[in-house]
């Protein structure tokens, strides 16, 4: 469900077996970083698997996902190929992510921040005529 007519994603984090829901980022149709800290829910853990799931919009696409730094170990829901290098950096070489809902396992050893920074973008329903 969206909140109100703001597109985005949903950012979850597995905990005792049950998905909650660490928060929601609000994206339009440009590319653009948007980090969530994930510490409350994370503590001192090891491992990190969350889980994002676009939220309102239309085409839908993921350029990096990280936690502080560190990329995932594991990625389902994406049949791209290649799709631990697109996600690894900043480079505009993206994944769909339209309508889908990817799970992500991120060894944290090391990191004390626990912040995810995401690069996405969701385009809306109707794309402005105007140019620029």
């Amino acid at each position: 469900m969206t909140q109100g007519h703001v597109s985005g994603y949903s950012v979850e984090v597995l905990l005792k077996g049950n998905w909650g829901k660490a928060g929601f980022l609000p994206f339009n149709h440009y590319f653009s970083q948007k980090v969530l800290g994930l510490k409350p829910f994370l503590g001192d853990r090891q491992e990190a698997r969350i889980r994002i799931r676009q939220e309102g919009g239309a085409a839908a696409h993921i350029d990096s996902v990280s936690i502080e730094g560190k990329v995932p170990r594991l990625v389902s829901g994406l049949s791209e190929s290649n799709v631990y290098r697109k996600l690894a950096k900043r480079d505009f070489d993206v994944v769909d992510a339209y309508q889908r809902t990817i799970e992500l396992i991120f060894d944290l050893k090391g990191v004390q921040e626990r912040t995810v920074n995401l690069v996405e973008r969701v385009e809306p329903h109707e794309i402005s005529k105007v140019p620029f």
